[in-house]
């Protein structure tokens, strides 16, 4: 049976927000917006209706019309089960039907591709994850944001006005080649713009906006390119942690806020939330904004030192993944050891080749992650508890994130060995 709730979004962030209905059925979940909107301290969240109250008359007709649009979501749930045999719709089925109850499939109709994705990004807030159920992410959107602006410069580059019919074969060897000769992206990155089109081009077809399937076809995808990734060693990091950035405040802040990333595995997006709030005795707790799972960390000397260092501060503000990666590089270059050319493995015209790089190149904010997990399981750490912190599903995926060269597999080997000789 479907259940049927009503919350607010972000109540401790905006002084007026939006109100959207929640359902949940055959374990799926959709957000879907209502179009009302409250101030957060008139919200009773026990029984998700506005507060009757004198300073806030408009909570009569507000619970009203709630009421109402749970009574024709029931309708259209229930309706659905008995035009279709008994069967659930999909999310993206139980989407168009509400939209249609509600008035605002009619909308849509005869939207322009940009304007539909305009629309698009403009509902994505309430959106969920199919996979996991929960809200989309920060960099989701700004993926869907990213791409609108490059289709929007392509559009200008071209000289050509974009619809629903343009988007065939023909559009998509094009596009890739001004993002590979004009924006100079990698196939990677451009392979992500090209499935987050077909994520728009979905949606619109689903709702009826579209009906032009050339982007359906297999050839309508780029492979992706292998590109090693590389992690920082513990020694590496002992290194950059005992070399001296006080000539330089941002490079000295950004060092040490990249080295908490490194003994703690939190995503940037989390570092960026903590604060003395998620100290608890020689431990960080904090509950993931992509997982939205409690992790648990103990706190390692290096970052206690830190912590130490900016005491009432906590840690240093974080700064935009961009300006974030640009000064890592000015950080690197400093360190000598991350100087030294190493051969590295990359895709080139469809072939993978090894070519000279510096490490301290190859530094991103990313690094930090992928060395807390490679450094963590080089020790022996049991792999499931790692993941508890780094947030992988499967062994397999973690496996492949993190960076264990032939050599240091073949140590760890040996370690293992070693020690179960010791046991004996």
């Amino acid at each position: 049976m479907a259940k049927f709730n009503f919350n607010l979004r972000n109540p401790g962030k905006l002084s007026v927000c939006p109100i959207y209905l929640i359902i949940r059925y055959s374990n799926l979940k959709l957000v879907y917006p209502t179009g009302e909107r409250m101030p957060p301290e008139f919200w009773n969240k026990s029984n998700q209706r506005a507060k009757i109250i004198k300073s806030y008359p408009d909570g009569t007709y507000l619970n009203e019309r709630l009421g109402e649009i749970e009574r024709t979501a029931m309708t259209v749930v229930r309706t659905f089960s008995l035009d279709n045999d008994g069967s659930v719709p999909s999310i993206s089925e139980l989407r168009k039907e509400l939209d249609i109850a509600f008035g605002k499939e009619v909308n849509l109709k005869g939207l322009s591709f940009f304007d539909f994705i305009e629309k698009f990004i403009e509902e994505a807030p309430l959106r969920t994850n199919l996979s996991t159920g929960k809200p989309l992410s920060r960099g989701t959107l700004q993926i869907y944001k990213h791409t609108y602006t490059l289709l929007k410069e392509y559009s200008q580059y071209r000289k050509v006005v974009l619809d629903f019919r343009d988007i065939n074969q023909d559009f998509y060897y094009d596009f890739v080649e001004f993002l590979k000769l004009h924006r100079e992206l990698s196939n990677n990155t451009i392979g992500k713009h090209i499935r987050t089109i077909k994520v728009f081009l979905n949606d619109a077809t689903e709702r009826g906006v579209n009906k032009y399937l050339s982007y359906r076809s297999k050839k309508f995808r780029l492979e992706s390119e292998y590109n090693e990734k590389i992690y920082l060693t513990e020694k590496e990091l002992d290194e950059i942690f005992k070399t001296d950035f006080s000539d330089l405040k941002r490079l000295d802040r950004v060092r040490d806020l990249f080295l908490v990333g490194c003994w703690t595995g939190l995503r940037f997006s989390d570092l960026a939330k903590l604060n003395e709030t998620n100290l608890d005795e020689g431990y960080l707790k904090i509950r993931t904004q992509k997982t939205d799972e409690e992790v648990i960390i103990p706190i390692h000397p290096v970052v206690q030192e830190i912590l130490d260092k900016y005491k009432s501060e906590f840690l240093p503000n974080v700064i935009s993944n961009a300006k974030m990666n640009a000064y890592l590089k000015e950080v690197m270059i400093r360190i000598p050891s991350l100087v030294e050319p190493i051969n590295r493995k990359v895709t080139k015209s469809g072939r993978v080749i090894v070519e000279k790089a510096r490490k301290c190149d190859l530094v991103t904010v990313h690094t930090a992650r992928r060395s807390f997990a490679t450094n963590q399981y080089l020790s022996g750490f049991p792999t499931i508890s790692i993941m508890k912190i780094t947030g992988h599903r499967t062994e397999s995926s973690f496996l492949e994130y993190i960076k264990v060269t032939p050599k240091e597999n073949a140590e760890l080997l040996k370690k293992h060995w070693e020690d179960q000789i010791k046991a004996i």
